[in-house]
């Protein structure tokens, strides 16, 4: 990865996760699984930090990752080049429906997984993602090659 985005990301890796933790004040799930995300995204020489939250009202509706909202809101904004960093935060885990792995802290499920993969114009294999309960005691770090790698998910090309 670009030593300029690894200093970037180090330089708003606090407020990526206090902007991950607060959006789970707005997260909407009927099962209360709620879930913040933030991505710091590098466009025309600009570093910017975005975040969003989950939304599942019902059983049988479709799920709307933190992840993706976070995504779409930096669409919204025009803003949207290189994903640098993804902070997950979360106080809930579940084991993983794709690799069946049990991680210590809430990773991106496979359909987000997926959707990175697709974007790759904007995501390398360098992209940090960093996952943290709401107290920061579990924390992991992977680059999405790793990530990939971890979940075994064969469906992404790198």
């Amino acid at each position: 990865m670009n030593a300029n985005h690894v200093k970037a990301y180090f330089n708003n890796q606090s407020l990526m996760i206090e902007m991950a933790i607060k959006e789970i004040l707005d997260a909407n799930s009927y099962r209360n699984f709620l879930v913040g995300a933030s991505e710091l995204i590098f466009h025309n020489g600009i570093y910017q930090v975005f975040s969003g939250h989950n939304i599942k009202l019902s059983k049988g509706f479709p799920k709307h990752c933190a992840e993706k909202d976070a995504l779409i809101k930096a669409c919204d904004h025009h803003f949207f080049g290189e994903l640098v960093a993804v902070v997950v935060a979360s106080d809930e885990r579940q084991r993983d429906e794709l690799s069946g792995k049990n991680p210590s802290t809430l990773h991106p499920c496979p359909t987000c997984r997926a959707m990175f993969g697709d974007l790759k114009d904007h995501v390398t294999r360098g992209t940090i993602f960093y996952m943290t309960d709401l107290a920061q005691i579990n924390t992991q770090e992977y680059s999405f090659e790793e990530l990939v790698e971890y979940h075994n998910d064969d469906r992404i090309k790198l």
